[in-house]
């Protein structure tokens, strides 16, 4: 498999964890995206809410796949994690279905 990295400079230098924010298989041309998160180019948070975060890091997705030639309409698969309890986050209004 040959492969492309893609690390834009908008998003945060991921070499020193061994990443690259996205990668192509330039066979198939599917794109793969790390992780993407709220993190500045310090390894910092910006925002304090979990939807400023949440946000942040959809901009973030929305950078990766724009710079790897694709966009959120082709998305196959999305994973979100929240670090904490569910229940800590449930006080700020929003309404959860399950």
């Amino acid at each position: 498999m040959s492969k492309k990295l893609i690390n834009p400079q908008e998003l945060f230098d991921g070499a020193a964890f061994g990443m690259s924010q996205a990668v192509i298989d330039t066979k198939s041309e599917l794109v793969f995206i790390s992780g993407q998160i709220d993190w500045n180019h310090q390894y910092e948070t910006t925002e304090k809410s979990v939807e400023g975060q949440m946000k942040k890091a959809l901009n973030n997705l929305t950078i990766a796949l724009e710079n790897s030639g694709s966009s959120i309409d082709k998305l196959l698969q999305v994973r979100v994690y929240i670090r904490g309890e569910l229940g800590e986050h449930m006080n700020v209004g929003n309404t959860y279905s399950f």
